[in-house]
């Protein structure tokens, strides 16, 4: 529910007691991501936190943006401690003695190098299959999912063991039949969950919402493959 923490931020803010990597292509969620981390630093009692933005997108919206107007005068770009550092994946290597310091790195692929300094939890987000929802996968295997509303504020989106399951159900369908409809899907719900027209309708309903299946252009049922790991209740 909103009124309690969202299990997303749950995650993240263990993870700053860490090294965590952030490991993203959207940088609205690096920088959203960014905003808790300093929140957390500031909390644990220092007064400056530095960053090293290779990518150098946090200036101009740090400025700009409301998104961190409470940590203005604590924000130091350069080299100190606490250090994040925000950087192209290829361009890692040429930082080796500030990735040894750095508390945190934001970047957009994994590899070797990360592995190397000791990084830890790797959380990696995507795109849900519906604008505005992400799927979030950590290094323990947990994988979540949530929806960013217009104000940033992080929403869990919640799946149902019976979703979960009609997901594997739809999914493994691709292998009986190939390529197959909405139509085709509310069919194989109802036989194989034994759910009726509208029970299934609404479950086809709520995955699309919830950014874990969507049709193309010719109606076709697509599967985002990450949705299958997604952590149910």
């Amino acid at each position: 529910m909103d009124s309690e923490k969202p299990r997303v931020l749950t995650k993240l803010y263990n993870s700053f007691r860490r090294r965590p990597v952030f490991i993203s292509k959207i940088r609205r969620l690096h920088l959203l991501i960014l905003k808790h981390n300093i929140s957390y630093l500031i909390k644990e009692g220092f007064d400056k936190v530095y960053l090293l933005d290779i990518w150098r997108i946090t200036e101009r919206v740090i400025g700009e943006s409301d998104l961190f107007e409470d940590y203005l005068s604590k924000i130091v770009f350069g080299v100190g401690d606490p250090l994040i550092i925000l950087s192209p994946a290829e361009n890692l290597s040429r930082y080796r003695n500030e990735l040894a310091q750095a508390r945190s790195l934001y970047t957009d692929t994994g590899g070797a190098t990360i592995r190397s300094y000791g990084f830890y939890p790797v959380i990696t987000i995507h795109s849900g299959l519906r604008p505005g929802t992400y799927i979030m996968k950590c290094s323990d295997g947990e994988v979540l999912i949530f929806r960013l509303d217009e104000h940033n504020k992080i929403h869990d989106l919640e799946v149902s063991k019976k979703y979960s399951e009609a997901l594997k159900i739809l999914s493994e369908a691709f292998e009986i039949y190939g390529l197959y409809k909405q139509s085709d899907a509310v069919k194989i719900l109802m036989r194989e969950l034994g759910l009726d027209r509208v029970e299934a309708q609404k479950i086809i309903k709520d995955l699309y919402e919830q950014g874990l299946i969507r049709l193309d252009k010719g109606g076709y049922i697509v599967i985002n493959h990450l949705s299958l790991d997604v952590h149910s209740h």
